[in-house]
C-alpha cells in the first residue's frame, strides 16, 4: 500500500424518510477521498467529499434532493491478506443541503422548507473491503438531517 491514497467512486443510496411524499427513490452518490495510510498500525486518516442526489415522488409530483458532505474519516483494518483488506471506519464532518425535514407543500409541485441553504454536523459509520489495493467496496450510513440521511453502497478505484 502507498502512504497516500486517492479514491474516486460512485455509489447508490437510499433514504428511508418519505417526508410529505409517497416514495423515496434510490439515488447516486459520487465521492472522492484522500487518505494517509500509517505503515506500523492498521489505521488510515483522510478527508472525504461526497454528494447525494435523489428524488421523492408523490401523486403527479416529484422533488429532487441533493446534499453535500465534507468529512474527516478514519478506517481500522481488522483483517488483511496480500490481496484483500476488511475494515470498519467512521467519518465526521459537515453536510450542506437546500431541503430539510421542515419541507412543506405550498402549491401544486411547489415546496418550501422555511429558509435558505442549511448545514449541519454529520457522521458516517462504514464497513468495507478493499481488493488488490485498488478496488474498494463499502457500505455506510450518513446521519444528517432526517430529510437527507441515507444508506449507501459505494464502489471506487484507489490510486
Amino acid at each position: 500500500r502507498r502512504y497516500v491514497e486517492f479514491e474516486l467512486g460512485l455509489g447508490v443510496m437510499q433514504t428511508f424518510h418519505k417526508l410529505i411524499f409517497d416514495r423515496s427513490l434510490p439515488g447516486a452518490c459520487p465521492y472522492a477521498e484522500i487518505k494517509y495510510v500509517f505503515r506500523k498500525v492498521p489505521v488510515d486518516l483522510g478527508l472525504n467529499a461526497s454528494a447525494q442526489i435523489f428524488s421523492r415522488t408523490g401523486e403527479n409530483e416529484k422533488q429532487d434532493f441533493m446534499s453535500w458532505n465534507i468529512m474527516a474519516v478514519s478506517d481500522y483494518s481488522f483483517y488483511q491478506t496480500s490481496t484483500m483488506r476488511l475494515y470498519a471506519g467512521l467519518g465526521v464532518g459537515l453536510s450542506f443541503f437546500e431541503w430539510n425535514h421542515h419541507i412543506m407543500r405550498v402549491g401544486p409541485s411547489t415546496y418550501a422548507s422555511g429558509g435558505g441553504d442549511y448545514s449541519i454536523l454529520c457522521a458516517m459509520p462504514r464497513i468495507g473491503i478493499n481488493f488488490y489495493n485498488h478496488l474498494n467496496v463499502s457500505l455506510g450510513y450518513i446521519f444528517e438531517d432526517s430529510a437527507n440521511s441515507n444508506l449507501n453502497l459505494r464502489v471506487a478505484y484507489v490510486f
